[in-house]
């Protein structure tokens, strides 16, 4: 069996506060929809077909792994492919309720019985150690094997000239139900385990103000610092900011904090905030 890749992540645009500073001149970026699934990690040589969901825990959907076998030429095996496991949604956002039978495939694995569903599959990117300007060619390639599937698609990648373009296709998409944009420099490569700045996530958040009722003290590098501010929005919701607090602000007195508003930006509610992201703090109670 293949060994699982740590994923290499992109940033989320919100959170870099000088984002023009990766925006490297001259050198090109191209944009994707960002898909709402379950990550998922496929191995494939010319005799198997390995799936593994983000923590590197593998499984098989049979049906899957037949038709990237036929779709795939052998002289492109073996390959490690990076794709978002969309079940039986369309990738949209929400989408990741319909992404979690990964987790009735793993456990099949894991009894081993066999597992086969017709779900869908969104290929975007190919570990090696090529730069995207180069793995963009064998994505090209495979997108022409995978035309007439209907299940596997290899996404589009378009050109994105600016970060104001970025901004502009990333609320189109959203206005029609996805997620948000991925973007990749040219330069970008396979880093396993690091989050790097030659991948940009955009997503359009929410913003919304909430109030600071307590402190979470960090741990690792922010031991005995600020990790996290305990908020509270007007209906009593609560939610851990601890996304967007650069190290100046983890060093301010947590006392002096309890009590001043924050705004915050947020993909969505489910129960509480998702994806909290601190902006700013609020002068006082008109702001």
């Amino acid at each position: 069996m293949n060994q699982f890749i740590k994923q290499c992540k992109g940033t989320d645009s919100d959170t870099v506060h000088n984002l023009a500073t990766y925006w490297h001149k001259g050198c090109a970026w191209y944009s994707s929809i960002k898909y709402d699934g379950q990550y998922a990690q496929i191995h494939i040589t010319k005799d198997s077909v390995i799936f593994y969901t983000s923590s590197g825990k593998p499984y098989i959907n049979e049906l899957l792994a037949d038709e990237l076998q036929k779709c795939i030429p052998d002289d492109m095996k073996p390959i490690v492919l990076e794709a978002e496991y969309l079940g039986n949604g369309d990738g949209k956002l929400g989408g990741r309720a319909d992404a979690a039978v990964v987790t009735t495939a793993r456990t099949a694995f894991a009894k081993g019985i066999s597992y086969s569903a017709k779900h869908q599959l969104r290929i975007f990117d190919i570990i090696e150690d090529e730069s995207f300007a180069i793995r963009m060619k064998d994505l090209d390639k495979l997108r022409n094997k995978f035309v007439d599937s209907t299940m596997v698609l290899v996404v589009n990648y378009k050109l994105c000239t600016s970060i104001e373009n970025a901004r502009i296709a990333c609320a189109r998409y959203v206005e029609n139900g996805w997620e948000g944009i991925y973007c990749k420099s040219v330069l970008h490569t396979h880093e396993a385990g690091k989050r790097v700045k030659t991948a940009f996530k955009f997503k359009l958040k929410n913003t919304t103000t909430v109030k600071i009722v307590g402190i979470d003290e960090g741990t690792g590098k922010y031991a005995g610092l600020i990790g996290a501010f305990i908020c509270e929005d007007e209906n009593g919701m609560r939610v851990n900011v601890g996304s967007g607090l650069t190290d100046s602000i983890r060093q301010l007195s947590p006392a002096a904090l309890i009590g001043l508003k924050i705004r915050i930006n947020y993909e969505r509610i489910d129960q509480t905030y998702i994806f909290p992201i601190f902006i700013d703090f609020l002068q006082d109670e008109d702001d």
